[in-house]
């Protein structure tokens, strides 16, 4: 594949104009967020959203007080995280909470959510005017926002022990 400065002049600005009709296409679809952004954990390289995960997404956006139940290894955790990061870049008012059995496990998709809007550089293509505010930890954090939102942007909690 080319590099894109190989590119003739009248090829760039095509290469640029669809890169930024996908930017556009993430902000509104979780789906083409996750593909844009999402990138495969030890490779690095760009994942394509399964059939499985595309039903698990419109599964969770349609009902969104659901629990989500899928096998070891369907990527639960890699979606919830994801979701999470397009919904805080989507609405940075957003609040909510990552429930699991205990309150590390909890955190796993919390942390790589704040990975993803602390040093992902599509994300920040993305959703540019949403940073990282105080407090950031490993079992909550807030992206900047109007003032006076009481709770955290998304909290991990675990049902075992005295957090919920």
């Amino acid at each position: 594949m080319p590099s894109f400065l190989d590119l003739t002049p009248a090829d760039q600005e095509d290469a640029v104009r669809a890169y930024l009709h996908k930017v556009a296409l993430a902000r509104q679809d979780p789906v083409q967020f996750l593909e844009l952004v999402g990138e495969e954990e030890t490779t690095r390289d760009p994942i394509r959203v399964a059939p499985h995960q595309r039903v698990a997404l419109s599964f969770v956006l349609a009902h969104p007080r659901c629990v989500l139940m899928m096998p070891v290894g369907g990527s639960k955790t890699y979606l919830a995280s994801h979701l999470v990061a397009w919904q805080i870049g989507a609405d940075p008012t957003t609040r909510g909470a990552v429930v699991s059995a205990t309150q590390i496990q909890a955190s796993k998709p919390l942390r790589l959510a704040q990975s993803l809007v602390e040093f992902n550089p599509y994300y920040r293509t993305v959703f540019p005017d949403v940073l990282p505010a105080r407090p950031w930890t490993d079992t909550a954090f807030q992206v900047t926002r109007p003032a006076g939102i009481r709770d955290h942007s998304m909290t991990a909690y675990g049902l075992e022990g005295a957090i919920l």
